[in-house]
């Protein structure tokens, strides 16, 4: 008889519609803690870290904007915090991409795996496939740092 008490008790409860919200609430919390502790506080304390190491040896985008800085009007100065704080943030998520890694199959096969920059004209050898009706040549080609020090520098000057 007891069993009939249970199932009635739990039937009330599902017609509840704020028990069950509650329930559901309590369920997605429970979640996002898990998730917080397990992903997101490890990778907040690699990105401060990654910070920390940036700022104790700045990247060449970071000394440039610094020694400018004394040139450029007070009232200038903020962008150029801001621009550091930008690059130094990117420069530390960069840090946290893996460029390239290792992966162990079953029979101790190993397979290099280039994450993000997959280049379809690269073949596994590292030598380029060439595309003659490219319009652009290597020499021609922009390293994305030289243009975010150039983006950096016209927002600067607020072009």
């Amino acid at each position: 008889m007891q069993e009939n008490n249970i199932i009635y008790e739990i039937a009330q409860k599902f017609q509840d519609k704020e028990v069950i919200e509650n329930d559901m609430k309590e369920a997605f919390s429970l979640v996002t803690n898990l998730f917080k502790t397990k992903y997101i506080d490890k990778i907040n304390l690699e990105l401060k870290n990654n910070i920390d190491n940036i700022k104790n040896n700045p990247p060449k985008e970071i000394v440039l904007l610094n020694a400018i800085k004394p040139f450029m009007l007070e009232e200038n100065h903020k962008n150029i915090d801001n621009a550091i704080n930008l690059v130094t943030n990117i420069s530390a998520l960069n840090y946290m991409i893996p460029k390239n890694f290792d992966t162990n199959i079953e029979n101790n096969n190993v397979i290099k795996v280039n994450s993000l920059n997959v280049d379809p004209s690269v073949k596994e050898d590292g030598v380029y496939d060439i595309d003659e009706n490219c319009m652009f040549s290597i020499n021609n080609s922009f390293n994305s740092n030289n243009l975010l020090l150039i983006v950096f520098i016209l927002l600067l000057f607020k072009l």
